[in-house]
């Protein structure tokens, strides 16, 4: 069986903010402000674009949901590979629409990245949401909003 090496691309480190750096600046890095019942998408006021990463956007995503922990597997070609090691939070304790609140959060922040039109996330299978691949698209009809 022929298997193709793919390598994970880091972030340029110039453009990544660091841990410090977020917990004394009290921001969380954002893209969009996602409100998933209303289908609506607002620019965080407070973008910076040092936010405009990947590694950026999952800490954000980690600090706004710190019982959903993703973590980056890799990117190849305009796939963002990332797992939940823990995903019971996600997958029992939320709800149906909480999950798929949360999953629209995180789609839509982290395809506003330059070439990343699809995230695939690996966990554990739940009642109210599965790993699966999630395209740009998908989030497409969300409105931006002022």
């Amino acid at each position: 069986m022929d298997s193709v090496k793919q390598t994970a691309e880091a972030d340029p480190p110039e453009t990544t903010l660091g841990d410090d750096t977020l917990k004394t600046s009290g921001a969380i890095p954002y893209v969009w402000l996602v409100d998933f019942d209303k289908k609506t998408k607002t620019k965080y006021p407070k973008l910076k674009q040092g936010y405009l990463n990947v590694d950026t956007l999952i800490n954000g995503l980690n600090q706004t949901y710190p019982n959903i922990i993703l973590n980056k597997i890799k990117i190849s070609g305009d796939t963002l590979f990332m797992e939940i090691k823990d995903s019971e939070y996600l997958g029992e304790r939320i709800g149906s629409n909480g999950a798929f609140d949360y999953l629209a959060d995180a789609v839509i922040n982290l395809t506003s990245v330059n070439n990343i039109n699809f995230v695939k996330i690996d966990f554990d299978d739940g009642s109210h949401i599965s790993p699966g691949i999630w395209s740009k698209r998908e989030y497409g009809n969300y409105k931006e909003v002022y």
